[in-house]
């Protein structure tokens, strides 16, 4: 077992609760020994102390992800901005005395050049007061490089398309621990080749990962191109998966529709044909953010350049005129054809719809607005309502009249989130011993936010970066500035929003799946000694349904197909021919998830609301995680030294974007 050196310790061995005695006399040995003695047993309690100030020790095993067998490596450790020395292990290492509830970053590189490097994020777990924490990484994978190098052409001439740049990141991040702009320190880049007119770039050969490039060339917020077929299209990015780029040798793009520039010309007047001159209005949209409108005294216009082929918001603030208030605009521009704008809006008088389209001639278009004078109703309307995804998942209103918030005016909660709560967890959590509550609970997440543009424009967000799962804003409480009252009593609206799970990059291996009859027991003996209350589990090795599990790594297949042909019961052999059909197909889960939790047969196991929750609460797999079970076979009891349970399977398999298709046979033993 490799051990880093002691991290973060400020003092050295002899500085802990006293100094060491230094001894140079041995004339006396009785005085010598005494005082050794002493020193030992400082050093003893300065260990002692260190472990208390850093107790947790992480270990993983560095494994090549080809044959799943752990590889020599270098191992070195960045907490914080300070990195430690690599050291050099076999596989398996362990890293000690790191502090807690701390990220950490764990990188790996070949000391021969055998895989590529990579590097894993995540956060030291949190420990009681002289607790020490064993925090297990897990498999820990890594691959050999592969160059791939193709070509981008225009399909229109085959010229070359270049300026592009394909990126990918390797990199792995438990939970939500780090910042993007952390994880594109470790984004690998295409290089160009002009004289071979090719892209190339090194990419494990065995870690799924995608390239992207940004079909914006030159920055404009516009769109350059799209590729000739659609495959290699993700919005505005191209994306090749890595077994694609291994095999792609040219990719042709066609250019994008293009757009004429256009100059809008936006007249402010009321139904007596005043102008309102010299109004804040802007625009922004998702590539420039926030852009300028400008006014023509002259003609007494607002101008708006418009040069994008992409959605473009106009806002218009609400304002005071002669004692008038009136109300937040907002205009939407697209295009329609190659000649007509369209165009929609709210918050005026003459609002546009869906189907108007305003003519550009001699590109400028040319429209009329009448913004609308606010009444008496103590409610603001929202004219529009975003979630930012870009920014942190922001929530962003436009309001049709300037507002005011309170401390309770805004919240943001994730929800959905499964938790188990033990009845020996906590002495202030309100489940008794002997008693274990799961279900999904709720998360209230701390927010910031922040009013612009005359009030009317508020941004909401989490204080903290989101991670995936489902997430709800509620908005409450809120001031009307011109009246200085609060909305009505009935004032209430949420806004839901889904963060995607991250595409998982896992190696799926057969011998992944497991056998479980879920009895509570392991080779015969129970695998939790007790209840919460430490009443004796009263589970015994008894015949159950078996199922098999399948680990979360089955989300990268493109099918899998299980046919039992054997089983041996207690010892007694007979063969089957039962066909289970399609666990994955077109990479769509054939098979229903559950939650593992390891509880002693006689818990007590209740739902949040009372009665009792679907949970399998006795395999041997591991706690909390979400794995794939099929249908059970056969009641079988635990296979032992003494009694053979076990069942063999034809399978096959192929991962998605592969065009091999692995097929074998495997015997799991009933766990």
């Amino acid at each position: 077992m490799n051990n880093l050196s002691k991290m973060l310790i400020m003092s050295t061995t002899c500085l802990a609760l006293t100094a060491c005695l230094e001894v140079e006399d041995n004339s006396n040995n009785d005085v010598v020994a005494a005082l050794e003695e002493q020193n030992t047993l400082l050093e003893e309690q300065n260990k002692e102390l260190q472990k208390k100030d850093l107790p947790v020790s992480i270990y993983g095993m560095v494994v090549d992800a080809e044959t799943g067998e752990a590889v020599d490596a270098k191992v070195k450790l960045k907490i914080g901005p300070n990195w430690q020395d690599f050291i050099s292990v076999s596989g398996e290492f362990t890293i000690d005395d790191l502090p807690v509830n701390t990220n950490i970053i764990v990188q790996i590189e070949s000391p021969t050049n055998a895989f590529l490097p990579r590097a894993f994020f995540t956060k030291t777990t949190n420990a009681d007061a002289g607790q020490v924490v064993m925090q297990a990484l897990g498999d820990l994978n890594v691959s050999k490089g592969v160059q791939a190098s193709f070509s981008v052409l225009n399909a229109e001439d085959s010229s070359s398309v270049e300026g592009l740049e394909f990126t990918y990141n390797p990199s792995v991040a438990y939970g939500n621990y780090i910042s993007n702009s952390m994880l594109r320190n470790y984004d690998v880049k295409s290089t160009y080749n002009a004289e071979t007119q090719t892209y190339s770039i090194t990419i494990p050969e065995f870690l799924s990962v995608s390239l992207f490039a940004s079909k914006d060339i030159d920055g404009d917020g516009k769109v350059d191109f799209v590729t000739l077929d659609g495959d290699f299209d993700y919005s505005d990015k191209i994306k090749i998966n890595s077994l694609e780029a291994q095999k792609l040798t040219t990719l042709y793009v066609e250019e994008a529709e293009s757009y004429q520039p256009v100059q809008l010309r936006i007249s402010i007047a009321d139904n007596l044909g005043n102008d309102f001159t010299e109004l804040d209005f802007y625009a922004k949209d998702r590539y420039t953010g926030r852009m300028d409108i400008s006014y023509d005294a002259n003609t007494k216009e607002y101008v708006f350049d418009y040069q994008s082929s992409g959605e473009v918001e106009l806002f218009m603030p609400a304002f005071v005129v002669n004692d008038k208030n009136y109300s937040s605009g907002e205009i939407n521009l697209r295009w329609s054809t190659l000649e007509f704008l369209s165009i929609t809006s709210s918050g005026f008088d003459d609002n546009f719809n869906y189907y108007n389209r305003v003519e550009v001639i001699d590109g400028v278009a040319k429209i009329v607005v009448k913004p609308r004078e606010i009444n008496s109703n103590p409610n603001i309307s929202t004219l529009s309502s975003t979630v930012d995804e870009a920014d942190n998942y922001s929530l962003k209103r436009f309001y049709e009249a300037p507002i005011a918030t309170l401390e309770d005016s805004f919240t943001l909660e994730k929800y959905d989130i499964f938790t188990v709560i033990r009845g020996n967890d906590s002495n202030s959590d309100a489940v008794p011993n002997g008693v274990t509550r799961v279900g999904y609970t709720t998360q209230q997440l701390p927010v910031d936010y922040s009013l612009r543009y005359n009030d009317t424009f508020l941004s909401v967000k989490s204080s903290q970066v989101l991670d995936w799962g489902y997430y709800r804003y509620k908005i409450n409480n809120l001031v009307n500035r011109a009246t200085g009252e609060e909305f009505g009593s009935n004032y209430y609206q949420t806004v839901d929003f889904q963060i995607e799970k991250p595409e998982n990059t896992g190696i799926f291996r057969i011998n992944d799946i497991k056998l479980d009859n879920n009895n509570g027991t392991t080779n015969g003996n129970a695998i939790v000694a007790t209840t919460t209350a430490g009443i004796a589990n009263t589970a015994t090795n008894n015949r159950r349904s078996a199922y098999v599990y399948f680990p979360d790594t089955i989300e990268t297949l493109e099918f899998l197909r299980l046919t039992a042909i054997s089983k041996v019961t207690n010892g007694i052999y007979s063969s089957l021919n039962n066909d289970y059909g399609n666990i994955v197909l077109d990479g769509n889960i054939k098979v229903s998830s559950t939650r593992l939790v390891s509880l002693a047969e006689n818990e007590i196991v209740e739902s949040f609301s009372g009665g009792g929750y679907s949970v399998s609460r006795g395999t041997t797999l591991e706690d909390g995680k979400a794995y794939y079970s099929h249908f059970g076979y056969s009641y079988m009891s635990d296979n032992t030294a003494s009694q053979t349970n076990n069942m063999t399977f034809l399978y096959a398999y192929q991962v998605k974007g592969e065009t091999t298709v692995h097929e074998g046979t495997i015997t799991l033993y009933v766990l």
